[in-house]
């Protein structure tokens, strides 16, 4: 029997700070909970979430804290998320690697621990994820 748990992550590129949940389940309420836990975490600046089209993030009721935007990625391009690098660091390069884990409790506590690592790093975060092309979007309001 197969057994879930998701990750949702938010970067600031450009400073290193982080925002991460681990969740039983993902869908437009669970979307919801991790939008306000970033628009705290990152208060009281303006947030531009780059994400991809999953059904739980254009979902019709989900709802967007105040001056948060979200900006969709053309599909199957995920080498343009900038969290996809994390994915990459935490799962396959420092924290998992492709060994199994012995239950589920065991891979929430691995990802828990990975992403407090991080959060210590801001500076392994920006190099991580401070794509070129984000220092080129402007984020004023037309």
């Amino acid at each position: 029997m197969r057994q879930y748990v998701y990750a949702a992550a938010a970067v600031s590129p450009l400073d290193g700070r982080l925002c991460s949940l681990v969740l039983p389940w993902m869908d437009a309420e669970m979307m919801g909970v991790f939008l306000r836990q970033t628009a705290k975490a990152f208060a009281p600046d303006r947030c531009v979430l780059f994400l991809d089209q999953a059904g739980w993030h254009v979902a019709e009721d989900l709802r967007l804290p105040r001056g948060m935007k979200l900006v969709f990625l053309p599909a199957r391009s995920p080498e343009l998320n900038p969290t996809e690098r994390l994915w990459r660091h935490i799962l396959r390069e420092h924290h998992f690697g492709q060994g199994p884990r012995e239950s589920l409790q065991a891979v929430e506590e691995g990802l828990c621990a990975a992403f407090h690592a991080l959060d210590q790093q801001p500076e392994l975060v920006k190099s991580l994820c401070g794509y070129r092309w984000l220092k080129t979007i402007s984020l004023t309001e037309n």
